[in-house]
């Protein structure tokens, strides 16, 4: 658990910055007074209640398809919705 622990810190921590600089800058564009404390608050909560959600929903979900599918299956499954969301990105943001 303690290797989890700084595996998720060194993942998800830098994720953090990434989000606030995105949303400040379309804000701006936007026109949109920036309220910091309220911006970060905000980004935090949404982060954190979506990777609970994620964290519930894809042990559910695998388990689902596992039961249908069998093992290859399974993981051609993962491997079309990676490539499939990361097509999408790169279609909407470019190579950012």
């Amino acid at each position: 658990m303690f290797f989890a622990g700084i595996g998720n810190a060194f993942t998800l921590l830098p994720v953090m910055p990434e989000i606030v600089s995105g949303v400040t800058e379309h804000y701006e564009k936007a026109g949109i007074p920036i309220n910091e404390e309220e911006l970060h608050n905000n980004l935090a909560g949404y982060f954190n209640a979506f990777l609970s959600i994620g964290e519930m929903v894809g042990p559910a979900t695998c388990s689902i398809v596992f039961d249908n599918f069998n093992q290859t299956w399974t993981k051609s499954f993962l491997v079309i919705f990676g490539a499939f969301y990361i097509s999408i990105h790169i279609m909407l943001c470019g190579f950012k």
